[in-house]
């Protein structure tokens, strides 16, 4: 899937799919957080982002600590996967209700 220009919007930054964000960054004093994460994610990733969990929906990292750059494009790559599949759910369940 093409990954369109990150694009701003205060305070928070998102990496766009083609139809809505898939994730959102915020950055704050003393960390930056990345939203939002689903139950899934967290299930398929696991002990890679139990440590960064904040809270339903939201990873903290410690701006103090260095930037894991392949796990948050991992996290990137799961929830395009994610938005993907509900747009394919959303359309199927269009055409099902037209019939």
């Amino acid at each position: 899937m093409p990954c369109p220009a990150p694009k701003k919007s205060f305070p928070t930054r998102f990496l766009p799919t083609s139809w809505t964000a898939a994730i959102y960054f915020s950055g704050w004093k003393e960390h930056y957080s990345l939203y939002p994460v689903t139950e899934r994610l967290v299930a398929r990733l696991g002990a890679e982002v139990a440590p960064y969990v904040a809270g339903k929906g939201t990873l903290r990292f410690s701006l103090s600590e260095p930037i894991p750059a392949k796990l948050i494009e991992r996290i990137a790559l799961l929830r395009a996967e994610e938005e993907a599949d509900a747009r394919k759910a959303k359309a199927a369940a269009s055409h099902k209700a037209r019939g």
